[in-house]
């Protein structure tokens, strides 16, 4: 991810952040869900960068790896679910989005000319 895909996330997260003046459980929720966010994508750069390294990656390796991300997604979801005097479940759905939401406001905002 490029130095503008993190700035914009590090905005995103202090609006996220900020909404503990709405309601606290609303920014527990989505900083539940945007850290998620970030040890997810750094688990696919370490399963892209291994893969580059062996230069194979078998279908069981691949399936087990995603999966495990799933299930990691549930899990936190369920966390929310089971906890909502701490955690808001739709705002931990948004912080889970947060580094796609920021990829795709990053190409947005700095949309350059090709030409």
């Amino acid at each position: 991810m490029t130095d503008r895909v993190w700035k914009v996330y590090k905005i995103l997260l202090l609006i996220g952040i900020g909404t503990v003046l709405i309601n606290y459980r609303i920014a527990c929720g989505f900083l539940l869900g945007a850290l998620t966010s970030v040890i997810l994508l750094k688990r696919i750069e370490r399963f892209c960068d291994a893969v580059i390294d062996m230069q194979h990656a078998s279908n069981k390796q691949a399936f087990m790896s995603f999966m495990l991300n799933y299930l990691t997604m549930a899990a936190v979801l369920l966390i929310s679910v089971l906890l909502p005097n701490i955690f808001n479940v739709f705002a931990t759905a948004i912080g889970l989005m947060a580094i796609k939401i920021s990829v795709i406001v990053e190409s947005i905002i700095y949309k350059e000319s090709v030409i």
